[in-house]
């Protein structure tokens, strides 16, 4: 199966609709590219829900002491949020390549760190999390990682996270009772988490015996999807075996620690930036009700959802007046700013704009050859 793999990962030519013309999928990608431009009727409805989130908060503040309590805060504390925003991404980057378990020649930090941030920037202009995908896009384009690969290790890392996010909402749960619809969400969301972990495992240990079975079928009738699909499933299973391996388990939780504490003293400088007073686990609380705002489909970078997390949140904690919109939004704009501009960086300096116009470029081509009908190939 390995060997089947590594054949594959040498992209094959497929074939477009005009007979007897030949080219390669990143070809037939850039010919197919635009021919669904409709938009999503998901995020249509996210948009408006999250506009309508953000009517309904301001309805109920008064603009100008908003205003005031914006005016008050202390612009050298926001600043500083800015270097931990950074070093927070720098330790995301460190984790993922933990997952990734490749050796610093074929996957440089520089590789990961760089398809992370387009990744962030991407969530921040896309809705659905839909970053994620670009992020794996990134890191495969740069390094020569198959995308299976690189899917597993994305989603062995939101796993944990979100099994990390139940276990802080059930130490919540002892010292203060949450709201019902957060503790009926975070059951569903345990139970799901408990499932796919136990997938995980089963398909770490016995997970190319269980492919090679369902698939067996599926070959004598259509070899060339069997084939594809073993690949798939193959490198996929490869991305998940690597957190067997104790240096990956130790960097990966040291790293989450460390970001976990970042992004509580993110909410703290903040909150002491416009004179809030929260404490570390209350910073925590916070951040636990903005990850259950991310599972709701808005405006890309969660505009709307995002805030109303906030004052909920605060509103839990005990919180209420004019501070805690204000909070909302700057908090909001410290995170998305600092990622927006980190990964502004990093998109110029990966050259992945070039690419995309390479991909039009080639979409023109196709174009031109359907046109004329030639039949010559296209290598």
């Amino acid at each position: 199966m390995l060997r089947q793999a590594q054949r594959w990962l040498v992209t094959p030519p497929v074939y477009c609709e005009i007979k007897n013309i030949k080219m390669s999928k990143t070809e037939y990608i850039a010919k197919n590219l635009g021919a669904r431009r409709r938009l999503p009727w998901k995020y249509l409805v996210g948009s408006l829900l999250g506009i309508a989130v953000l009517v309904w908060l301001l309805s109920d503040q008064h603009v100008g002491k908003m205003w005031h309590e914006v005016r008050n805060a202390d612009p050298l504390v926001l600043l500083a949020c800015l270097p931990l925003v950074l070093i927070n991404m720098l330790l995301r980057a460190v984790r993922w390549r933990a997952l990734l378990d490749t050796s610093p020649k074929s996957t440089s930090y520089w590789s990961v760190f760089s398809a992370l941030m387009i990744g962030y920037l991407a969530n921040n202009v896309l809705p659905a999390r839909a970053g994620d995908l670009v992020r794996i896009y990134s890191l495969s384009s740069q390094v020569k990682l198959s995308r299976s690969y690189i899917l597993a290790t994305v989603f062995i890392e939101r796993l944990l996270d979100m099994a990390g996010i139940i276990l802080v909402l059930a130490l919540a749960t002892i010292t203060s009772p949450l709201p019902d619809w957060l503790r009926k969400g975070a059951t569903v969301l345990a139970i799901a988490t408990l499932i796919s972990i136990i997938a995980l495992i089963i398909l770490g240990i016995a997970g190319e015996r269980i492919v090679w079975r369902l698939i067996c079928p599926l070959a004598v009738r259509a070899p060339s999807l069997a084939n594809r699909l073993q690949v798939y499933t193959t490198e996929f299973i490869l991305g998940i075996q690597n957190f067997r391996k104790p240096t990956v388990i130790i960097v990966f939780f040291a790293s989450t620690a460390g970001i976990w504490i970042l992004e509580i003293a993110i909410v703290l400088f903040v909150a002491n930036a416009f004179s809030l007073p929260l404490a570390g686990f209350d910073a925590a609380i916070l951040m636990l009700f903005s990850l259950f705002s991310s599972l709701i489909p808005a405006l890309p970078g969660q505009i709307g959802t995002f805030e109303l997390a906030m004052v909920t949140g605060l509103q839990f904690l005990g919180h209420r007046g004019a501070t805690v919109l204000p909070f909302a939004f700057m908090l909001h704009i410290v995170l998305l700013g600092g990622t927006a501009l980190i990964g502004s960086v990093c998109l110029v300096y990966s050259g992945l704009p070039l690419k995309f116009r390479m991909l039009s470029n080639t979409h023109e081509l196709c174009n031109k050859t359907k046109t004329s009908g030639t039949k010559n190939t296209i290598k």
